[in-house]
């Protein structure tokens, strides 16, 4: 069998020939000191070291290239290290070399994207069997999120209860992707993205350790084109080395627009100029520029402008001393209002990602004339200038002038609507006497319509209803004309012509009147039955 130091010494050159062609590989950080922007990762991990109490299973998670398999190979080498510290292994160790080389036995490290099955995992926990060449095995997953649901149910229970000499450690991207059961096993670490300053510094120490002429500029735009990774950055300056880390260069090989020229735009938006702000927008377009680098370059300098509006200082911004004096300048010019409207407007379009046709009209509607939000506070600051020169006395007052014009008041003929009532002067009665109702009502004015008659009311009703009010016969043997015999009309007529005149009608009506009375009288009586009943026939 070939013995381990010499499969060591055959896969040297082969590793280190690897390793030069990764700049990022290079210059990875060996212990905790060299680890940047995590400060409280670093702190946690180093009272673990201190107190010799590594977990037994590890989650990191947060953004790409900040980090995590950094910090898990510098765990893996304290926990097979003979003389650690508090910043991680000694460097100097047999397995410190081996791990350095990356033919350390006892760590392993996995792809979770390559190796996702239930057989990966399987094969894996068979290797855990083993006992450890030097202390412990640590076994590194990768991209840990890309397990199948199946996978992460077979590593529920050697994770929960796992060997004494193994060390899991998991990295992920998204943490939301893992099952509940298996984050809440774990000790947790957070890596944030690292900010634009850290990343420019170490790309600085990265330049002078390779003796690499570079411009500040330079460095601040690959650190703001990473977005908070530092393995992007490293790897987009390595791109220079050959060409020059120049401004010039940088700007056209990454697409992005200058910060000189964005903050033009910025001022033409707030000022309403078509040429800062669109003329400049399709030069840089032209030129190569990326859509979503400038979007990202629109909201950052949007927010150091709403910074230095607010504090009048620049010393928190970061970049030169020439984009520190600019936006200064610009800031006192520009409203914050509208700045808060420009940065919101290319806030929203962030994650949709839009061509420049679409980007340019959106530059083209934030050139309209402010808001009114923003004329009513111009015109509340007009007024209150205006008070506090008045209130010093630099504003002298202006003398009314008084109009000598005559005035047309045409007086109304109608009565207000507060003239006193008639009825106000209508005297008080006492209740227990009887009102005069002459002094009461008021007198009917001739102009007023007089009620009608409720009999003619009710008389057209029944014309109009198209009823026909029967005649009743003034005869006394029948009520009805129908019925009537004629004998009393035929002796009236008979008397008329006969001649006697008036007297013989009124002799005749008075005749009936005394035999009405004569009837009335004998209605009180007792009537015979037959005459009721004959009389209540005729009626029906």
């Amino acid at each position: 069998m070939i013995s381990f130091a010499i499969l060591q010494n055959l896969l040297l050159p082969y590793k280190e020939e690897a390793m030069k062609d990764k700049l990022f590989n290079l210059m990875r950080p060996q212990s905790l000191a060299d680890v940047k922007g995590h400060k409280v990762v670093t702190d946690k991990v180093r009272r673990w070291i201190k107190s010799d109490s590594i977990p037994s299973f590890i989650l990191m998670y947060g953004c790409r290239g900040c980090g995590k398999t950094t910090v898990a190979r510098i765990l893996s080498k304290v926990a097979n290290c003979d003389n650690p510290n508090e910043d991680g292994p000694c460097g100097e160790c047999p397995s410190c070399k081996q791990a350095a080389l990356g033919i350390n036995p006892d760590i392993l490290e996995l792809d979770a994207a390559s190796r996702n099955k239930v057989e990966d995992v399987k094969a894996l926990t068979e290797k855990l069997g083993y006992l450890p060449f030097f202390k412990k095995k640590v076994v590194i997953l990768d991209e840990v999120h890309r397990l199948s649901a199946t996978a992460f149910d077979s590593l529920l229970k050697t994770l929960e209860e796992p060997p004494e000499n193994v060390i899991f450690i998991f990295c992920t991207t998204e943490l939301q992707k893992i099952p509940d059961t298996i984050v809440s096993r774990a000790r947790k670490l957070e890596f944030n993205s690292l900010p634009t300053p850290v990343i420019a510094e170490r790309l600085s120490e990265i330049c002078k350790n390779y003796d690499k002429p570079y411009e500040e500029a330079a460095l601040l735009a690959i650190a703001k084109a990473s977005g908070g990774a530092m393995r992007d950055a490293i790897n987009n300056l390595e791109d220079f080395f050959e060409i020059g880390i120049t401004e010039e260069n940088v700007l056209s090989e990454l697409g992005l627009a200058g910060e000189q020229v964005i903050l033009s735009m910025i001022e033409g938006m707030c000022e309403g100029s078509w040429e800062k702000s669109v003329l400049n927008f399709r030069k840089e377009v032209t030129k190569g520029m990326r859509l979503q680098s400038f979007i990202d370059s629109v909201i950052s300098v949007c927010l150091d402008l709403m910074q230095a509006n607010v504090t009048n200082t620049v010393t928190e911004i970061s970049g030169t001393d020439a984009y520190k004096e600019m936006v200064l300048k610009i800031s006192g010019k520009v409203s914050f209002v509208k700045l808060s409207e420009i940065c919101n407007a290319f806030s929203k379009i962030r994650p949709i990602g839009l061509d420049a046709i679409q980007i340019e009209g959106l530059i083209t509607s934030l050139l309209i004339e402010e808001s009114s939000v923003e004329r009513l506070r111009k015109q509340v600051e007009e007024l209150t200038k205006r008070i506090n020169a008045l209130e010093n006395g630099k504003i002298s007052s202006r003398a009314a002038v008084i109009s000598t014009e005559p005035v047309n008041s045409t007086v109304s003929e109608e009565l207000p609507f507060d003239e006193e009532s008639p009825l106000d002067e209508l005297e008080s009665v006492p209740f227990d006497q009887p009102a005069d109702t002459a002094k009461v009502l008021p007198e009917p004015n001739e102009n007023e319509q007089k009620m009608p008659d409720p009999s003619t009311l009710k008389a057209d009703e029944n014309e109009e209803d198209g009823e026909i009010e029967e005649e009743v016969s003034e005869c006394d043997c029948c009520p009805y004309i129908d019925e009537c015999t004629g004998d009393c009309i035929q002796d009236k007529v008979k008397n008329i012509k006969e001649g006697n005149g008036e007297k013989t009608v009124a002799n005749s009506d008075a005749d009936t009147t005394k035999e009405e009375t004569d009837e009335s009288e004998d209605v009180l009586e007792a009537p015979d039955a037959d005459d009721f009943f004959s009389s209540l026939a005729r009626l029906f």
